[in-house]
């Protein structure tokens, strides 16, 4: 036997002692509602240990071991070492609906690093784009101890860029959605992104609908955009003001075009292939390798 106190945790949380046999469904079922009562105060989703002991031991003892309880239970879901997320309600034991951004939160939860919802993913969340349910989450974290990689968080894809050029960390701002706050990459980031790492989000062709959408609707900066574009390097400009003349903003490229560097021919798409000697056409004024079909450029 155990005693769980509920202490002044907050509005609501206020009652008697309660007593329950530990590992019995009723204690997890008392633990529960302090536990998601403090959660919503935090605007936060999951418990972490060793950060949150202090007051998660004033809703019960022992806290790894109550949390794992909780965790066989259903009731939480072990999203990274330490990391103890709300299970879905309707279907216990699975992070079911969970938003992308929350998500992108547990990924990088064994990370100290800063990290933000990025790319396809952030375009997804400003609502430019659209993309497949259940797709890959794409997390971009600061740091050069963080690896680059593709994890699996509960039957999600997690892509995790890393980067490490202080410089190149821009464009976070803080978000909100029911299941709490989370960084993510202002719109002008997310679309600046696209002429860096363009598989990341969503290919050439939702690359160029999205910046002609951008560019026809005006909610977003684009000059800003193109700053940000300019500040992940020159083949990022080049491909930046390649694709803004497709799209039919010529004043908005020259303003990239002092800096798109004097080395050699940039892939257009950075994770493919260099084909063979004469195989893809170039573009001279940007110092682009057009390393993709004609039927499929802008």
């Amino acid at each position: 036997m155990y005693v769980m106190q509920q202490l002044d945790l907050g509005a609501g949380l206020e009652g008697p002692h309660l007593e329950a046999q530990e590992g019995s469904g009723t204690a997890c079922e008392l633990m529960m509602s302090p536990l998601r009562n403090r959660l919503r105060a935090l605007q936060r989703a999951e418990a972490r240990l060793p950060a949150d002991r202090e007051w998660l031991e004033e809703i019960a003892p022992r806290p790894g071991r109550w949390l794992g309880q909780l965790e066989k239970a259903g009731l939480l879901v072990r999203a990274a070492p330490g990391a103890y997320a709300l299970a879905s309600e309707e279907r216990p034991g699975t992070l079911d609906g969970w938003a992308d951004g929350p998500l992108a939160r547990l990924a990088a939860g064994g990370q100290a690093a800063p990290f933000m919802l990025s790319h396809a993913c952030a375009l997804a969340d400003h609502g430019l784009i659209s993309l497949p349910e259940g797709g890959p989450v794409i997390v971009s974290v600061l740091g050069g101890s963080v690896r680059s990689q593709e994890r699996a968080v509960h039957g999600r894809e997690v892509r995790v860029i890393r980067f490490t050029a202080l410089q190149k960390w821009f464009g976070a701002e803080s978000a909100s959605g029911p299941l709490g706050s989370y960084p993510r990459s202002t719109a002008e980031r997310a679309l600046a992104d696209c002429a860096d790492r363009p598989d990341d989000c969503g290919g050439l062709a939702a690359w160029a609908d999205v910046w002609r959408s951008a560019a026809k609707s005006r909610d977003a900066d684009l000059k800003a955009m193109a700053a940000m574009t300019a500040a992940h390097g020159y083949s990022a400009a080049r491909r930046a003001g390649w694709m803004l003349e497709q799209i039919g903003e010529p004043r908005l490229a020259a303003r990239l075009r002092g800096r798109i560097g004097v080395s050699g021919p940039v892939r257009l798409i950075p994770g493919a292939g260099l084909g063979t000697p004469g195989q893809w056409s170039r573009d001279s004024d940007w110092g682009l390798l057009l390393n993709a079909p004609a039927s499929a450029l802008p």
